[in-house]
């Protein structure tokens, strides 16, 4: 029996929670601690490894911040809500529902996820779902 917790026996990633501030934790070069905070629980969570940074659309440069290719599902992870950041901005919201509308229109399965949700393990929670779903269409 595998007592580490994990989806399958209720078990909770918020203690992994921030991973990435830990001390000596490096952070690669463009990536966020919300990113490798979700990167970590996904490895946690025995997922499938996803692409990150995937250029989904074929002619405009949109990228998911993880991506399930064959599956297609993708997570975003939307930083900054509660500071003012880049997609609370009118013109950037606009960007992001012609980024999520263009996605939905070629067949994607997007979750977006807040800091806190990440946090609450509502993403991974997500994930499970779409797993349970796409994945066996996929397959």
């Amino acid at each position: 029996m595998n007592d580490k917790p994990s989806r399958e026996n209720g078990g909770s990633t918020q203690h992994l929670f921030p991973i990435s501030k830990q001390r000596g934790a490096r952070i690669p070069r463009g990536k966020s601690h919300l990113e490798e905070d979700f990167a970590m629980a996904l490895k946690f969570d025995d997922f499938p490894a996803p692409v990150r940074e995937y250029q989904f659309h074929p002619t405009r440069k949109w990228r998911f911040d993880f991506a399930w290719p064959a599956q297609k599902v993708a997570v975003e992870l939307e930083g900054g809500i509660w500071i003012g950041g880049r997609h609370n901005r009118p013109i950037s919201m606009e960007g992001d529902m012609e980024k999520y509308n263009a996605a939905a229109l070629l067949g994607w399965h997007v979750g977006r996820f807040s800091k806190r949700m990440v946090k609450e393990g509502a993403a991974i929670a997500w994930l499970t779902e779409a797993q349970k779903a796409q994945w066996r269409r996929g397959d």
